[in-house]
């Protein structure tokens, strides 16, 4: 995954929470950090956690619902590790918005 491909994910991010059709809540979870409920579209993150890695790991999770656990860890940090400042700003708001 390059720059490019991280930062047309980070657009599908920001529209898919802006939509407003994925509920976003803090739950504690014990092992997970967060999890996606597939029938009724929430993505529950463990607020103990990395919050932002996490929702970046979900929405990952969504947009490749195939693809496994390993994987996904990888791209979570790639994607992370892609982010400018500005962009870290950004989804902040959105997930503030969100909530």
């Amino acid at each position: 995954m390059n720059k490019n491909q991280c930062d047309r994910f980070l657009r599908w991010v920001y529209n898919e929470i802006n939509k407003g059709k994925i509920q976003i809540r803090f739950k504690k979870m014990g092992k997970l950090d967060g999890e996606f409920d597939y029938d009724g579209l929430v993505m529950y993150i463990d607020p103990r956690c990395d919050i932002l890695k996490t929702l970046l790991h979900e929405f990952y999770h969504i947009r490749n619902p195939h693809t496994g656990e390993d994987i996904v860890e990888k791209k979570e940090k790639l994607i992370a590790n892609f982010l400018s400042e500005r962009q870290y700003r950004t989804l902040i708001k959105r997930l503030a918005k969100a909530l």
